[in-house]
């Protein structure tokens, strides 16, 4: 997460349209990457995943998702 800059009030959109699978390092670098947005004062959320990442992952609990290109 070298470099990962979020300015306050920012949004980090992490667009999985092409992630087809995910283990646990995967989570571990979007939960990061989650933390240093929140940690700048921006905000982190995912969208065009084929799952929910709690869904994948097994967790119960929800994040925020969108859908985008028309899936």
């Amino acid at each position: 997460m070298d470099g990962l800059t979020v300015a306050g009030g920012y949004l980090l959109l992490l667009d999985l349209a092409g992630l087809r699978f995910c283990d646990s390092s995967g989570i571990s670098a979007l939960l990061s990457a989650r933390s240093l947005a929140i940690e700048q004062g921006g905000k982190c959320t995912s969208a065009s995943a084929r799952r929910t990442p709690h869904a994948a992952s097994g967790s119960n609990t929800a994040a925020p998702t969108w859908r985008t290109g028309g899936r």
